[in-house]
């Protein structure tokens, strides 16, 4: 009987392929030890080499091109070498910087990436340590002003076209909200070239840093890690990332101002961008959402663990109207 292999959208490696795999490309010490961690947008293993600590990244199959991993990988290490705290890459035995996993839905680019010592910041919030880091992450935008900028468009239009249809199969039984993302989206097309005209630094930006992406040590130095999604970008739209992480996973208000504070201690925002905080807040709720629904369809609806169509509806739509991008002002 010939078997045939159905269509997979995101399949799981086992740990102790993972481990086979790990040990034929790179110089460790001892037999590695595999754990998965997390299996996600992309999926994240724990590997030992002996006592030490490290992280495998797989990327899902057709989520990121080459181009953009190895941006990724050459701009953590140019963070690395101008002092920034971050997690960077281990080259393979060969000094390649990352390998290929086959899997059913196609290739699998996976990398190595040193451990970030600590818990996350999620896990040990305080003020103080919210205005530490906050005030790093605007040295860090500051420091990326020399790495090399790519002349590539926002892509806010582009994701809300791509991800509308399914969002709006998520809500298929809330007639209001069919109406006003739709109409939003529309809206936020139109509006985003007026973006242009303010005063809204950009440059290379981390793009996902919330409470768990940064990790404190017990002796209280601290790493950046998932840099997965970097890209150029607005630096108000990356700061405003980690107060919504904030708002979003329940944490007090607190910390998201902290970490705002204490990047204003370094780079002050523009009147532009203290204008534009909310709107940008809305914006990054709309993209997610109607991103997570679009990746439902290999992931599920993972993130409505977290918060209900009720809470981002109230928090989108409060602020578009705000804005005056769903009537009224």
């Amino acid at each position: 009987m010939t078997l045939s292999v159905q269509p997979i959208s995101h399949s799981t490696y086992a740990p102790e392929y993972i481990a086979q795999e790990v040990a034929c490309r790179y110089a460790f010490k001892e037999p590695a030890r595999v754990q998965l961690l997390y299996r996600g947008v992309n999926d994240v293993y724990v590997v030992r080499d002996g006592n030490e600590k490290i992280v495998l990244r797989v990327w899902r199959s057709g989520t990121r091109t080459m181009a953009v991993i190895l941006r990724e990988l050459a701009f953590l290490k140019f963070l690395r070498e101008r002092g920034i705290p971050v997690s960077t890459h281990i080259p393979l035995k060969t000094g390649e910087d990352h390998f290929i996993l086959g899997a059913p839905e196609g290739d699998r680019p996976a990398v190595l990436y040193t451990w970030a010592p600590g818990l996350k910041f999620a896990d040990v919030p305080s003020v103080p340590m919210g205005e530490k880091i906050g005030a790093k992450f605007a040295e860090m935008h500051l420091i990326a002003r020399d790495f090399p900028t790519e002349d590539a468009p926002d892509q806010t239009a582009q994701s809300l076209v791509a991800n509308l249809p399914a969002l709006l199969e998520w809500v298929e039984d809330r007639p209001d909200d069919i109406r006003d993302y739709t109409r939003l989206t529309e809206n936020v097309i139109a509006f985003m070239p007026t973006l242009l005209a303010r005063d809204l630094p950009r440059g290379m930006c981390h793009q996902d840093m919330h409470a768990s992406n940064v990790h404190i040590a017990a002796d209280g130095s601290f790493t950046f890690i998932d840099f997965d999604g970097c890209s150029d970008g607005y630096w108000l739209h990356d700061v405003k990332n980690f107060v919504f992480g904030n708002l979003f996973y329940g944490m007090p208000n607190e910390y998201g101002l902290a970490f705002e504070r204490g990047y204003n201690t370094v780079r002050p925002y523009t009147a532009d961008e203290k204008a534009s905080g909310e709107l940008i807040l809305m914006i990054k709720a709309f993209r997610l959402l109607a991103g997570a629904a679009r990746a439902s369809r290999s992931r599920g609806r993972d993130l409505l663990r977290f918060k209900s169509l009720d809470w981002f509806a109230e928090f989108i739509k409060s602020r578009a109207y705000s804005a005056g991008l769903l009537g009224g002002g």
